[in-house]
C-alpha cells in the first residue's frame, strides 16, 4: 500500500515554493495537498486539492480568522486523510504544519532566510521570527534550498544540525524543454515574436520590479534597441503601483487586462505584464535575457528554468547558491570574488542593486552585452531547445 503525503502550500501558481509543491504532488505516489488559496483554479489529475480559504482580508482581525480557519481546516485533513508525512512550503504553511498535530512526520521547506523576509524591525515580522525559531524545532527535518539558509538556520534559529537538510530546488528539465515548443493563444505568441528580455516572480519588493523598470528605461534610452520590450511575467500586491511607475518614466505599459484585449495600444506597448502564466516557459526560451535584480532569493527556480532553456542571465548577486547553478565559481562552489559584476559561462551577475545612476548603468551594460553582442549561449540556430 502506498504511502500518504499531505502537501502544505500557500497556492500552486506564483512563485518557486509552488512549483515545487506542484511538482511533488504531481510525481509522489499517494500525495495530496491543502492549498491557503487556489485562485487560479489549478487542477492535477488524480490528486487531491483541498483550499482553506478563498477569501483575503486586509484588517487585522480579518486576518487572525481567517489563519485560525486554516488551522482548523488542515487538522481536520489530517485527522481524515491520516498521511504517514506532511510536507510543507512557506512559513504560513509551515507553522500550520507543525501547530497542528497528527499527520505522521513533518517536514518543512524554508526557501527564504527570515533575516531577508523580516528585514524591517517591526511587531509582525517579529512575531514571526520567533514563531519560526520556536516552531522549527518541532519538524522531523528543516530542509533549506540554499547553504546560507541552512547555516542561519543553524546559527541563528539554534535548530539542531542533525535536524538541518539541504535540498536544492528541483526542476523536470525534459519537461521544461518540451513546454518551450508548447504555442500560446495569439496575443501571447505576438509577444514571443518580439525582441525582448524577461523578468520572472511575483510582483512584490523582493523581487525589485522598479528597479527593473528604471535600468530598461535606461535601456530603451539607447538607439541601438529602441524596440526591445521588457516581459514581467507574474502577479502580487505592487501591480497597479509598477504600471503607474512605469507610465511615470514614459513608458508605454499594458498590463494583463489590456492583453485580454490586445488593442493596438498593447501590440505597441514597451512593457508587458502578463501575469500567472502555467507555462512560462515558451516566453522565457524566447527572451534575449532572463533578467532578475531580485534583493534576495532563497534559490531561485526561475533561474534553474531559464539555465535550463539556454537563456542568457542577468541576476543580480541576490542568493548564496548561485555559485551552485553558475558555472564561474571555485572547488567549493563558492563564487570567487568581485566588485561589481562577473561574467560567468550563463550570462552576468551584478552585485550592486542601488539606484544610482552609475549602477544603473552597470546593467544597463550587462544587458546590452547579451542583447547586442548575442552571447554565446544566444547563438542557437534553431531558438530555443
Amino acid at each position: 500500500m502506498t504511502d500518504r503525503v499531505l502537501i502544505l502550500c500557500n497556492s500552486l501558481s506564483g512563485g518557486g515554493a509552488e512549483a515545487v509543491a506542484r511538482e511533488m504532488l504531481e510525481n509522489i505516489a499517494g500525495a495530496a495537498c491543502v492549498l491557503f488559496e487556489n485562485d487560479d483554479d489549478i487542477y492535477v489529475p488524480g490528486k487531491k486539492i483541498w483550499t482553506a480559504s478563498s477569501k483575503g482580508s486586509r484588517s487585522v482581525g480579518g486576518k487572525i480568522l481567517i489563519n485560525f480557519w486554516r488551522l482548523l481546516f488542515i487538522q481536520f485533513i489530517k485527522f481524515k486523510y491520516r498521511p504517514k508525512f506532511t510536507i510543507s512550503h512557506l512559513e504560513g504553511p509551515n507553522f500550520a504544519n507543525l501547530v497542528t498535530i497528527n499527520g505522521g512526520k513533518r517536514f518543512v521547506f524554508v526557501h527564504n532566510a527570515f533575516s531577508h523576509s523580516y528585514r524591517e524591525p517591526n511587531f509582525p515580522n517579529a512575531l514571526k521570527r520567533f514563531l519560526g525559531g520556536a516552531l522549527y524545532k518541532r519538524a522531523s527535518k528543516v530542509i533549506g534550498v540554499s547553504p546560507f539558509i541552512c547555516e542561519e538556520l543553524e546559527k541563528n534559529e539554534r535548530i539542531s544540525k542533525q535536524k538541518i537538510l539541504f535540498l536544492p530546488n528541483p526542476i523536470n528539465v525534459s519537461k521544461v524543454q518540451s513546454l518551450v515548443q508548447t504555442k500560446y493563444p495569439e496575443h501571447l505568441e505576438h509577444i514571443v515574436s518580439l525582441e525582448y528580455i524577461i523578468c520572472v516572480g511575483s510582483l512584490t519588493e523582493q523581487k525589485n520590479h522598479r528597479f527593473a523598470l528604471l535600468v530598461f528605461r535606461k535601456l530603451k534610452e539607447s538607439k541601438r534597441k529602441k524596440n526591445l520590450k521588457l516581459i514581467i511575467l507574474g502577479r502580487g500586491p505592487l501591480l497597479s503601483e509598477l504600471v503607474e511607475f512605469g507610465e511615470s518614466l514614459g513608458l508605454n505599459v499594458s498590463d494583463e487586462g489590456a492583453l485580454s484585449n490586445f488593442d493596438k495600444k498593447g501590440r505597441s506597448a514597451d512593457v508587458f505584464f502578463v501575469g500567472f502564466q502555467s507555462n512560462p516557459y515558451r516566453l522565457i526560451g524566447h527572451a534575449k535575457a532572463f533578467f532578475m535584480p531580485s534583493k534576495w532569493e532563497g534559490l531561485p527556480i526561475a533561474l534553474l528554468e531559464a539555465l535550463a532553456l539556454e537563456t542568457p542571465i542577468v541576476i543580480s548577486n541576490c542568493s548564496s547558491s548561485l555559485g551552485l547553478a553558475m558555472t564561474s565559481r571555485n572547488e567549493s562552489g563558492e563564487l570567487s570574488f568581485f566588485n561589481e559584476r562577473l561574467e560567468t559561462e550563463c550570462g552576468w551577475i551584478v552585485k550592486c542593486q542601488n539606484e544610482s545612476a552609475e549602477t544603473i548603468e552597470i546593467w544597463q551594460d550587462c544587458l546590452e552585452k547579451v542583447v547586442l553582442e548575442s552571447h554565446s549561449l544566444n547563438n542557437r540556430d534553431g531558438g530555443p531547445l
